[in-house]
Protein backbone atom coordinates (compact mmCIF):
# COMPACT_ATOMS: atom_id res chain seq x y z
CA UNK A 1 0.00 0.00 0.00
CA UNK A 2 1.69 3.12 -0.79
CA UNK A 3 1.88 6.31 1.29
CA UNK A 4 -1.39 7.82 2.20
CA UNK A 5 -3.46 6.12 -0.92
CA UNK A 6 -6.99 5.91 -0.17
CA UNK A 7 -9.64 3.12 -0.38
CA UNK A 8 -13.37 2.94 -0.01
CA UNK A 9 -13.35 1.89 3.33
CA UNK A 10 -10.63 4.30 4.73
CA UNK A 11 -10.75 7.27 3.29
CA UNK A 12 -8.56 9.70 5.70
CA UNK A 13 -5.79 7.28 6.13
CA UNK A 14 -3.60 10.14 5.91
CA UNK A 15 -4.35 13.02 7.76
CA UNK A 16 -4.28 16.18 5.72
CA UNK A 17 -1.26 18.56 7.68
CA UNK A 18 1.11 14.90 7.62
CA UNK A 19 -0.18 14.44 4.57
CA UNK A 20 0.93 17.96 2.85
CA UNK A 21 4.01 17.87 4.71
CA UNK A 22 5.08 14.32 3.28
CA UNK A 23 4.58 15.53 -0.32
CA UNK A 24 6.86 18.75 0.67
CA UNK A 25 9.57 16.58 2.30
CA UNK A 26 9.60 13.19 0.87
CA UNK A 27 12.43 13.26 -1.25
CA UNK A 28 14.57 15.01 1.69
CA UNK A 29 17.49 13.98 3.76
CA UNK A 30 15.39 15.05 6.64
CA UNK A 31 12.37 12.94 6.30
CA UNK A 32 14.98 9.62 5.51
CA UNK A 33 16.68 10.43 9.05
CA UNK A 34 13.08 10.85 10.42
CA UNK A 35 11.66 7.75 8.43
CA UNK A 36 15.20 5.66 9.82
CA UNK A 37 15.08 6.44 13.25
CA UNK A 38 10.99 5.98 13.73
CA UNK A 39 11.12 2.31 11.95
CA UNK A 40 14.05 1.74 14.39
CA UNK A 41 12.24 2.77 17.33
CA UNK A 42 8.96 0.90 16.61
CA UNK A 43 10.82 -2.61 14.68
CA UNK A 44 10.26 -5.27 17.86
CA UNK A 45 7.08 -3.50 19.58
CA UNK A 46 5.04 -6.88 18.39
CA UNK A 47 2.06 -5.73 20.83
CA UNK A 48 -0.30 -2.84 18.98
CA UNK A 49 -0.31 -0.72 22.03
CA UNK A 50 3.06 -0.34 22.54
CA UNK A 51 3.63 0.13 18.67
CA UNK A 52 1.43 3.13 19.83
CA UNK A 53 3.41 4.50 22.66
CA UNK A 54 6.24 4.57 20.40
CA UNK A 55 4.17 6.70 18.15
CA UNK A 56 2.91 8.75 20.40
CA UNK A 57 6.46 9.60 22.48
CA UNK A 58 8.07 10.41 19.23
CA UNK A 59 5.89 12.86 17.65
CA UNK A 60 5.71 14.59 21.73
CA UNK A 61 9.24 14.71 21.49
CA UNK A 62 9.35 16.39 17.85
CA UNK A 63 6.44 18.75 18.61
CA UNK A 64 8.54 19.93 22.31
CA UNK A 65 11.43 20.62 20.32
CA UNK A 66 9.41 23.11 18.37
CA UNK A 67 7.54 24.36 21.65
CA UNK A 68 10.20 25.22 23.19
CA UNK A 69 12.27 26.93 20.72
CA UNK A 70 9.25 29.50 20.38
CA UNK A 71 10.19 33.32 20.99
CA UNK A 72 6.36 33.75 22.00
CA UNK A 73 5.30 30.67 23.25
CA UNK A 74 1.97 32.78 24.42
CA UNK A 75 1.13 32.70 20.96
CA UNK A 76 -0.25 29.13 21.26
CA UNK A 77 -3.64 29.35 21.65
CA UNK A 78 -4.61 25.85 22.76
CA UNK A 79 -5.64 25.67 26.75
CA UNK A 80 -6.97 22.98 28.86
CA UNK A 81 -10.72 23.32 28.86
CA UNK A 82 -10.36 24.09 25.21
CA UNK A 83 -11.84 21.13 23.38
CA UNK A 84 -13.23 22.76 20.08
CA UNK A 85 -11.02 20.76 17.77
CA UNK A 86 -12.49 18.05 19.84
CA UNK A 87 -15.38 18.06 17.68
CA UNK A 88 -13.85 17.54 14.53
CA UNK A 89 -13.18 14.28 12.38
CA UNK A 90 -9.47 12.89 14.06
CA UNK A 91 -7.89 10.15 12.50
CA UNK A 92 -6.35 7.62 14.29
CA UNK A 93 -3.96 4.53 13.24
CA UNK A 94 -5.70 0.96 14.16
CA UNK A 95 -2.57 0.96 16.93
CA UNK A 96 -4.14 3.86 18.86
CA UNK A 97 -7.92 2.71 18.02
CA UNK A 98 -6.09 -0.77 20.38
CA UNK A 99 -4.51 1.46 22.51
CA UNK A 100 -7.76 3.85 23.53
CA UNK A 101 -9.64 0.62 23.59
CA UNK A 102 -7.56 -0.90 26.30
CA UNK A 103 -8.01 2.30 28.46
CA UNK A 104 -11.55 1.61 28.39
CA UNK A 105 -11.63 -1.53 29.58
CA UNK A 106 -9.06 -0.17 31.97
CA UNK A 107 -11.78 1.96 33.82
CA UNK A 108 -11.98 4.96 31.32
CA UNK A 109 -15.74 5.65 30.74
CA UNK A 110 -17.30 6.57 27.76
CA UNK A 111 -20.82 6.69 26.38
CA UNK A 112 -21.05 3.82 24.14
CA UNK A 113 -24.13 4.82 22.46
CA UNK A 114 -22.49 8.10 21.30
CA UNK A 115 -19.97 5.72 20.50
CA UNK A 116 -21.81 4.18 18.30
CA UNK A 117 -23.86 6.82 16.57
CA UNK A 118 -20.61 8.99 15.68
CA UNK A 119 -19.16 5.64 14.25
CA UNK A 120 -22.25 5.20 11.76
CA UNK A 121 -20.37 8.17 9.75
CA UNK A 122 -17.32 5.60 9.52
CA UNK A 123 -14.53 7.82 7.54
CA UNK A 124 -17.02 10.30 6.06
CA UNK A 125 -16.24 13.53 6.66
CA UNK A 126 -19.58 15.14 5.17
CA UNK A 127 -21.71 12.62 7.00
CA UNK A 128 -19.22 13.35 10.22
CA UNK A 129 -20.23 17.04 9.81
CA UNK A 130 -23.98 16.74 9.22
CA UNK A 131 -24.61 15.31 12.66
CA UNK A 132 -25.73 17.69 15.47
CA UNK A 133 -22.73 19.63 17.10
CA UNK A 134 -22.85 18.24 20.51
CA UNK A 135 -23.05 14.60 19.46
CA UNK A 136 -19.53 15.25 17.95
CA UNK A 137 -18.03 15.95 20.62
CA UNK A 138 -15.16 13.47 21.37
CA UNK A 139 -16.31 10.25 23.99
CA UNK A 140 -13.35 10.74 26.08
CA UNK A 141 -14.14 14.39 26.45
CA UNK A 142 -15.44 14.98 30.37
CA UNK A 143 -17.88 17.31 31.90
CA UNK A 144 -15.65 20.04 31.93
CA UNK A 145 -14.19 19.79 28.59
CA UNK A 146 -10.76 17.84 29.49
CA UNK A 147 -9.58 14.91 27.66
CA UNK A 148 -9.84 11.59 29.85
CA UNK A 149 -6.80 10.16 27.79
CA UNK A 150 -4.74 12.86 27.40
CA UNK A 151 -1.66 10.87 27.95
CA UNK A 152 -2.69 8.28 25.51
CA UNK A 153 -4.19 11.04 23.03
CA UNK A 154 -3.73 10.30 19.68
CA UNK A 155 -0.86 11.80 17.48
CA UNK A 156 -3.32 13.59 15.40
CA UNK A 157 -4.26 15.98 18.71
CA UNK A 158 -0.54 16.28 19.73
CA UNK A 159 0.20 17.94 16.19
CA UNK A 160 -2.39 20.69 15.56
CA UNK A 161 -1.49 23.26 17.80
CA UNK A 162 -3.52 26.49 17.15
CA UNK A 163 -2.15 29.98 16.90
CA UNK A 164 -5.15 31.57 15.14
CA UNK A 165 -8.14 33.04 17.14
CA UNK A 166 -9.68 30.27 18.93
CA UNK A 167 -13.03 31.00 16.91
CA UNK A 168 -11.56 29.56 13.96
CA UNK A 169 -11.43 26.29 15.62
CA UNK A 170 -15.07 26.03 16.33
CA UNK A 171 -16.95 23.62 13.72
CA UNK A 172 -20.76 24.32 15.90
CA UNK A 173 -21.75 25.71 11.86
CA UNK A 174 -20.68 22.29 10.78
CA UNK A 175 -17.67 23.54 8.74
CA UNK A 176 -13.58 23.70 9.11
CA UNK A 177 -12.14 27.06 8.69
CA UNK A 178 -8.85 28.07 7.72
CA UNK A 179 -6.70 28.05 10.88
CA UNK A 180 -2.66 29.00 11.33
CA UNK A 181 -0.99 26.25 13.33
CA UNK A 182 2.35 25.90 14.48
CA UNK A 183 4.79 24.03 12.07
CA UNK A 184 5.53 20.72 13.46
CA UNK A 185 7.82 18.97 10.52
CA UNK A 186 9.24 16.51 11.82
CA UNK A 187 6.28 15.28 14.14
CA UNK A 188 4.56 15.64 10.63
CA UNK A 189 6.58 13.36 8.77
CA UNK A 190 7.11 10.71 11.69
CA UNK A 191 2.64 10.89 11.64
CA UNK A 192 3.53 10.09 7.22
CA UNK A 193 5.35 6.93 8.53
CA UNK A 194 3.65 5.70 10.95
CA UNK A 195 0.16 5.97 8.45
CA UNK A 196 2.26 3.86 6.18
CA UNK A 197 3.32 1.24 8.69
CA UNK A 198 0.33 1.21 10.48
CA UNK A 199 -2.42 -1.80 9.71
CA UNK A 200 -5.30 0.08 8.86
CA UNK A 201 -6.21 3.65 9.95
CA UNK A 202 -9.75 5.81 9.60
CA UNK A 203 -12.10 8.37 11.62
CA UNK A 204 -11.73 7.37 15.60
CA UNK A 205 -15.11 6.55 16.52
CA UNK A 206 -15.23 4.42 13.54
CA UNK A 207 -11.73 2.70 14.39
CA UNK A 208 -12.21 2.65 18.29
CA UNK A 209 -15.86 0.97 17.76
CA UNK A 210 -13.96 -1.55 15.92
CA UNK A 211 -10.85 -2.28 18.31
CA UNK A 212 -13.44 -2.33 21.48
CA UNK A 213 -15.92 -4.91 19.16
CA UNK A 214 -12.86 -7.00 18.28
CA UNK A 215 -11.74 -7.04 22.06
CA UNK A 216 -15.20 -8.25 22.76
CA UNK A 217 -15.04 -10.92 20.40
CA UNK A 218 -11.63 -11.87 21.51
CA UNK A 219 -13.06 -12.40 25.60
CA UNK A 220 -15.86 -14.26 24.45
CA UNK A 221 -14.00 -16.78 22.15
CA UNK A 222 -11.67 -17.57 25.33
CA UNK A 223 -14.82 -18.03 27.35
Amino acid sequence: MGLFTQTDEVSIRGPIIARETFNKFKDSQLFKEVAKKFLKNVKNATRAQKWAKIFHKEVQSHVNEVVESLDHPELIQCRKGCSACCYTQVSVTEEEAELLAQRVESGVNIDRTKLYSQAQAKNNAEKWYQMDHKKRGCVFLDENENCRVYEDRPAVCRTNIALSDPKFCDTSDGYEKPQRLLLTVKADLVVAVAYEEARSAGALPNMLDKALKKRLSILDRRL
